[in-house]
């Protein structure tokens, strides 16, 4: 970091990131890096019990990390900026704001657990980011202690995981291939192979605090092989099929072809690796003194502790069990050494990281508002724009340099933990995590605020941007502040005085010539939405204040005003909705609330019958534009890469139809999906292209520039609620033709008016002819259990309409590991049912997968229709009677069923 005295060399800033799935280790080992190198904020003998880093209630209380957490810490004259992260899918936008601050990751895998949902899920983020990882494989002694796995086991499934690494890695190499240029190289994504020879792969044991890399033995090694194999020859073999071969009395390391007759022709399962013979052997000997007992536990430790000369207090050893071994093993191995060498060695410098990083962060990008011949004023506007933009790219320090910041989210403090003097009135103060990209960001500063949509070509009065005072400068040490007066570039720090000028994300910029930097791309969206009001009405400006607090402070909510008149609350999940619901009610409102019942989004589309009608026409009111509306399913591959794109947003907000259309002319298989057709707007996962003979005979240029616009207006409203149950479209491609009239006048505003509500009622009719589906959010749920509850979990997941895709049984433990395809709509309150149904022993982990039409539950006509009238329709029925029951639509439904003539009690005599 940077202090009050001066600036510090970007060759010797480190900005990392801890990235696993939830209980893999992370907040332990940040524990042991902290302890090390955190200028005493935790003493040795408390890591890996405090979880500094989870330093709120809610953290400490349900042992998960929720928000990301930054420290600085100082080893052997480097300043490293760690971030931990959560592991919980519900919390991804963490973990989006933490990879964009950071150049290197570590990320963290079980080696008893293995790969999970959520380390593919940090692996792409750091992927799109273009951020450098390591890879650490933890808790190694469970493999030992309660696995029971031989040495040989061990290494062959450590060797399974890292090449399992490879193998997602490999996969977004490829897509990177197709998607993109086709010229994506690791030196430029800052990703290679995992491979503990070439150091990138470290194995640790958080709990016992030891951590090692295979150049760390070498030296141990080689003197077990008396000398005769040189160290670089071990260093090359000492992981994969390299074997130990003695003749005549000397070491030799060969190949498995290179073996004797005799070891070739051995099982498999019998040849030691080298890995094995040197070093996983004599581990698993230190950890066979846990079940010694007496005098027998000591004196392997002891041995231990004399062949490696180390100095542990002889109370330490006496103590016993599992005290004495991570006393010996943490002196031998120490992990924070052993790690932030590998973060030293291993993991980029700012300065060479933006190098490779400035291409996705700030591309080049066209002049799009400049004509041809571009006058002196404009090219000096461009050279200005590019020397931003080569500054961020050298992550240029000089004073000279332009100042490019960026937030990658605003977090709440309360008021009495900023430091005296610089705390605001309000109870809470808002902070911005932010990294500087290049130039010098002082105190009291005055920036540009940039948000995404910034275009600097634009003329200066049209330009859309606030300007801000930088109030104060932090150094973030965990829950604590430390102030600074300036941050170089290459730096994280919290800035103070933002708190009105940005809302979640934005671009800090010295000067208003500048491209705003890429915005966040997230791996879930927060579809899980509930509606609160105040329970006294007189509460509810403190409700509103709340809410636009919560907005701000959490990355992933949304809030938005709902038709109906509701305040909707949306979240990523069920644990992030019930956290959010929380803060609101004892944190930002402080009001007694009242929530309904999650709101589930749901989508509408059609059926992917080309044989019915999908052509509409229409004519506007004055009669003085007629034309057609023609829709259609978009094909898997196109609709699969808009998806994957993180380009296009949901609801109202669109992206920019030239940046989508670019992404997908240059897959091949997308191309020849389109078939040639233009891309003229998008809206949600929604296409309108457009042909040549689109407009026809629309008159003079100003009226053709309207009609388009009025056109895309009413198409753009179509999506957002479709006919069903007013439920935004999804996956449909929209052509429209538009005519003049001949014998029609002008009608300026009043056409403009007709010709937007005229497509809108279109679209939504060529929908409805085309028989419309819904469509239904779908979570990937991975469940782990005992084979003793298999049946009573399989009945859990049958009863909320699983699909299970995958099911597999764990490598030496009796338990299985099963992947289904859950609704959202049917996930609420399961992690609930099934621990109560297995006593606890299945928790699911849920990660938004996919959107799936809804399937009814029968296909014969007359089978349905029995169905309707006896139970109120299908799945299908019942959801979209539900959403428009909830949103105040009329709702076909039969009052009464089973009607019978009416009974009396009267006697006829």
């Amino acid at each position: 970091m940077v202090s009050d005295g001066g600036l510090r060399l970007r060759e010797r800033t480190r900005n990392i990131c801890i990235l696993a799935h939830v209980d893999h280790g992370k907040t332990t080992l940040a524990d042991h890096l902290i302890a090390a190198a955190g200028d005493g904020v935790v003493h040795p003998k408390q890591a890996g019990k405090l979880r500094y880093l989870d330093f709120l209630d809610d953290e400490q209380q349900r042992c998960i990390t929720i928000k990301s957490a930054s420290i600085a810490l100082r080893y052997r004259d480097h300043a490293i900026n760690l971030i931990d992260s959560p592991g919980h899918i519900d919390f991804c936008g963490e973990v989006s704001t933490a990879v964009r601050l950071s150049d290197g990751a570590l990320v963290l895998v079980d080696v008893c657990e293995g790969i999970h949902v959520q380390t593919h899920a940090v692996l792409r983020q750091a992927w799109l980011e273009r951020v450098a990882p390591c890879l650490v494989l933890n808790k190694v002694d469970r493999l030992v202690t309660e696995l029971k796995l031989s040495p040989l086991e061990a290494y062959r499934r450590m060797e399974r995981i890292i090449a399992e690494v490879n193998g997602i890695v490999s996969g977004f190499r490829s897509e990177s291939y197709f998607f993109r240029d086709g010229e994506q190289h690791e030196e430029e994504s800052g990703f290679a192979d995992f491979s503990p020879v070439a150091g990138n792969v470290a194995f640790a044991s958080a709990l016992d605090g030891w951590a090692f890399r295979t150049h760390d033995l070498v030296e141990v090694c080689e003197i077990k092989l008396d000398h005769c194999v040189t160290a670089r020859e071990l260093e090359e073999k000492l992981w994969g099929d390299f074997f130990l071969v003695t003749e005549d009395k000397k070491h030799k390391i060969v190949s498995e072809q290179e073996l004797p007759n005799g070891a070739k022709t051995a099982a498999p399962n019998t040849r030691k690796p080298l890995f094995v013979r040197l070093i996983l052997e004599s581990l698993w000997q230190v950890y066979s003194s846990l079940e010694k007992v007496g005098d027998e536990s000591g004196k392997i430790l002891s041995k231990v502790t004399n062949v490696m000369k180390l100095s542990v207090p002889e109370r330490e050893l006496r103590s016993g069990g599992r005290a004495s071994l991570q006393a010996v093993m943490s002196r031998w191995l120490p992990l924070s050494d052993k790690l932030l060498d590998m973060v030293v060695q291993a993991l980029p410098d700012p300065a060479r990281a933006q190098a490779y990083r400035s291409n996705h962060l700030l591309p080049p990008r066209a002049a799009s508002s400049f004509s041809t011949l571009i006058s002196p004023s404009q090219q000096q506007l461009l050279d200005e724009i590019e020397h931003a933009r080569m500054s961020v790219k050298k992550c240029d320090d000089s004073r000279g340099a332009p100042c490019v910041v960026y937030v990658s989210k605003m977090f709440a403090v309360p008021a009495s933990m900023i430091p005296r003097g610089r705390g605001d009135e309000e109870d809470e103060c808002f902070l911005a995590f932010a990294r500087v990209f290049s130039g010098v960001l002082v105190a009291g500063q005055r920036v540009y605020v940039l948000s995404d949509v910034y275009d600097p070509t634009v003329d200066t009065d049209k330009r859309s941007f606030e300007v801000a005072t930088v109030t104060a400068l932090y150094v973030m040490i965990g829950q604590g502040l430390k102030p600074v007066d300036k941050a170089a570039a290459g730096n994280v720090v919290a800035i103070q005085g933002l708190g009105e000028e940005v809302l979640k994300t934005a671009t800090l910029s010295s000067s208003p010539n500048c491209w705003p930097l890429a915005g966040l791309s997230f791996q879930a969206a927060p579809i899980v939405r509930v509606a609160v009001e105040p329970s006294n009405p007189a509460n509810l400006a403190q409700l509103l204040k709340g809410l636009k607090l919560l907005n701000r402070a959490d990355p992933m909510v949304q809030v938005t005003f709902s038709s109906t008149g509701e305040y909707v609350l949306s979240a990523a999940g069920e644990v992030h909705l019930e956290l959010c619901v929380k803060e609101l009610r004892e944190r930002f409102a402080r009001v007694e609330l009242e929530v309904s019942a999650p709101l589930v989004a749901f989508r509408e589309t059609i059926d992917d019958d080309r044989r019915k009608e999908r052509c509409v026409s229409f004519t506007t009111p004055n009669r003085r534009y007629t034309g057609s509306v023609e829709v259609w399913r978009l094909p898997s591959s196109v609709l699969e890469a808009i998806e994957s794109s993180g380009l296009v947003k949901t609801g109202k907000e669109t992206c920019c139809s030239e940046t989508l259309a670019a992404h997908l002319l240059a897959n091949p298989a997308t191309k020849r999906e389109l078939l040639g057709e233009i891309i003229w707007s998008c809206c949600g996962a929604n296409l309108l292209v457009s042909s040549p003979e689109l407009l026809q005979s629309c008159g003079s240029e100003e009226d053709s520039a309207s009609l388009e616009s009025s056109i895309v207006t009413g198409f753009q409203l179509a999506c957002t609620a479709g006919p069903l149950c007013k439920e935004p479209l999804w996956g449909l491609a929209f052509r429209i033709k538009v005519a003049t009239c001949s014998n029609a006048g002008h009608g300026g505003v009043e056409n403009s008016g007709q010709v937007i509500k005229v497509i809108k009622e279109a679209c939504l009719e060529a929908v409805a002819k085309r028989n419309p589906r819904l469509v239904e959010a779908m979570y990937l749920c991975e469940v782990s259990t005992s084979s003793l509850f298999l049946g009573q979990m399989y009945g859990v997941l049958a009863r909320r309409r699983a699909r299970v895709v995958k099911e597999e049984m764990a490598e030496g433990r009796d338990v299985f590991a099963v992947v289904a395809f859950v609704p959202v709509a049917e996930s609420f309150g399961l992690a609930e049912e099934l621990r109560k149904r297995t006593s606890g022993a299945a928790s699911p982990q849920l990660r938004f997968s996919h959107w799936e039409v809804a399937e009814d539950d029968g296909d014969d006509e007359l089978e349905m229709a029995e169905r309707d009238e006896e139970q109120g329709g299908g799945f299908a029925k019942r959801l979209i009677d539900a959403v428009r029951r909830r949103k105040g639509l009329a709702v076909k439904e039969n009052l009464v069923r089973h009607a019978a003539k009416q009974r009396t009690l009267a006697r006829k005599v």
